[in-house]
């Protein structure tokens, strides 16, 4: 959810990304996604783009017990989802007027870790970390092993183990026309769990 400081520091960077000296950093971290761009291209001013995606929290589990399995020194070619507020300012990075923007969590079971990674191939979900260097999978001969162990371990119990997707949906608005001709952090935030 987005709290009261994750307003400040959103208008803060907006303060920053406008003439501050910190500029070429913050957008390092907050480039805004090249479809958000080019939805505030084809929508008519005044128009509302309505988006959901996965957010931060998203298989948390899974790439945790990913990272802590790998070999030291081995690169971690895990995905990264955005954060809620990472996902504010790339909106506002695109020029759009954020004006509901919201988190939910869906926690799913599966027998065990290989069960989970079944379901993400057969959903055709796949690695689409720009980290993979090209090669394919996640990990090392033995990583697989290792990453079910810690994440039974971690996650797991009678039931199997969990999975949460976190899924950000945003509305936004093209500024036009009759509407303010800047874009704007969201004024509040809603976090919801399922």
């Amino acid at each position: 959810m987005m709290t009261a400081a994750d307003l400040d520091l959103l208008q803060a960077y907006l303060d920053r990304r406008l003439g501050g000296a910190e500029e070429a950093a913050l957008e390092a971290r907050l480039i805004a996604e090249p479809a958000l761009a080019e939805a505030h291209r084809v929508v008519a001013p005044g128009g509302t783009v309505a988006v959901a995606l996965f957010g931060g929290a998203t298989l948390h589990e899974l790439r945790g017990a990913w990272r802590e399995a790998l070999p030291a020194g081995a690169a971690d070619r895990t995905h990264r989802f955005r954060t809620e507020r990472e996902v504010g300012a790339a909106l506002v990075e695109a020029g759009l007027a954020v004006e509901v923007l919201a988190t939910e969590r869906v926690v799913e079971r599966h027998a065990h870790p290989v069960a989970l990674l079944k379901a993400l191939k057969r959903i055709g979900a796949g690695n689409a970390s720009p980290d993979r260097g090209g090669a394919p999978g996640l990990g090392a001969r033995g990583a697989l092993a290792r990453m079910s162990a810690i994440y039974e371990a971690r996650h797991g119990g009678a039931d199997g183990v969990l999975a949460t997707w976190e899924i950000v949906y945003a509305v936004a608005r093209r500024p036009g026309v009759g509407t303010p001709d800047e874009a704007k952090p969201p004024p509040s935030s809603a976090s919801t769990s399922t």
